[in-house]
């Protein structure tokens, strides 16, 4: 078949919906499906992207705010394909295939990811209005709509429209590379950071950008802040891997609270370095305010690393199935703080959480998910 996945980042940058459209698109290819991913050229600027095996198209928008993009110009791309995937939310383009869905001859796929996640303000409530007017319009021209989650289609922006049964949805969770995240040792690597031997990391891996203000950086550098006021802890660091214009920002805070000491910015990593570092820490911190089905989640897993997390509705079903002994209250700084103190307290019990976890995520291999995606693609063309 030939597949375009439509996606708003792509490589060179970095997010969980980049991810998921790479690696669908290396396995579709890798069993002979004509691949091609479209997507906006607004992130050529952070680099050459590495050598792909499929086809790559980016395209240059009339306009752009964030990682909206407005591309007038793919619809004429998209005429000879015979699956569309589009990976959703991705402002600009959505509604451009709404608007001219009958111009276009694949089957559409929607990759439901996320409800949109927008602050406050203006642009907030503009997006609030898009959730309920636009959104359900575009859906409906769609040939299939793919979920995370079994109960996210009951909990997203379009509820109404699975509740009365006008759109066709199944389940398409993320996946992980398991070649790659993995248990593995990790000798000798504390000395590259500067770090004692008896040192323990958590870690926190999340994009930088305004676009991503819902990670809850500023939550838990408050809640590290706490933490470090008590001496039992001074061997504790924190590794935070990421990269946008907000980083300044959450560097000026670690230095105003009085952490820098124990806190580091490391920026970007591959795949492969960050396996590296989920096997160095001790756990995954994930204080977001929103998400669906965390990549960072499944990599962690794979790697058999316990994770402190917000106790969102989202994450609930997910940890039942290995231990939610560490979820706080959204947003609180100091419940985040107490939760990693009962982490660090009981190694015991975070290992054996961790080693739940690990099998938990195999089942997530992304060769599972592309069976399953394939037989999707199947049914609808």
């Amino acid at each position: 078949m030939k597949i375009a996945q439509v996606v708003c980042t792509f490589l060179p940058y970095q997010s969980g919906m980049t991810s998921v459209a790479y690696y669908l698109a290396c396995n579709l290819h890798e069993r002979g499906h004509d691949v091609t991913v479209i997507t906006p050229d607004y992130h050529l600027e952070l680099g050459a992207s590495p050598e792909l095996p499929f086809k790559i198209k980016p395209l240059k928008p009339l306009f752009s705010y964030g990682n909206a993009a407005f591309l007038p110009g793919i619809i004429s791309e998209l005429k000879n394909f015979d699956i569309v995937h589009l990976h959703y939310p991705f402002f600009g383009v959505a509604e451009l295939i709404w608007l001219f869905r009958k111009k276009i001859k694949a089957k559409v796929i929607l990759h439901y990811h996320n409800d949109p996640v927008i602050n406050g303000g203006l642009l907030g409530r503009f997006f609030s209005w898009y959730g309920r007017h636009i959104t359900p319009r575009l859906v409906s021209v769609c040939d299939q709509v793919l979920f995370l989650r079994p109960d996210q289609p009951d909990e997203s922006a379009i509820k109404n429209l699975v509740v009365a049964k006008k759109i066709n949805y199944s389940i398409l969770p993320n996946g992980v590379d398991l070649d790659i995240f993995k248990p593995h040792s990790v000798g000798g690597e504390f000395s590259k950071y500067n770090l004692p031997e008896n040192a323990r990391v958590l870690l926190f891996v999340a994009g930088m950008s305004k676009a991503y203000f819902y990670k809850g950086a500023e939550v838990l550098l408050r809640a590290w802040a706490i933490l470090k006021k008590q001496a039992i802890y001074n061997n504790v660091f924190l590794f935070m891997v990421g990269e946008g214009e907000l980083r300044s920002g959450y560097e000026n805070l670690a230095q105003d609270l009085g952490v820098s000491d124990s806190v580091r910015f490391l920026g970007r990593k591959s795949p492969a370095k960050l396996a590296q570092l989920y096997n160095l820490s001790t756990a995954l911190i994930i204080p977001s305010l929103s998400e669906s089905l965390p990549m960072v989640l499944l990599e962690a897993s794979a790697c058999a690393k316990p994770t402190v997390a917000s106790d969102l509705s989202s994450l609930q079903a997910i940890f039942n199935n290995f231990g939610n002994e560490f979820l706080f209250k959204p947003g609180d700084s100091q419940d985040l703080s107490e939760k990693i103190k009962k982490l660090l307290d009981n190694p015991e019990q975070a290992k054996s959480i961790g080693e739940r976890a690990h099998v938990w995520s195999t089942d997530y291999s992304w060769e599972k998910i592309v069976n399953k995606l394939e037989k999707f693609y199947q049914c609808v063309v």
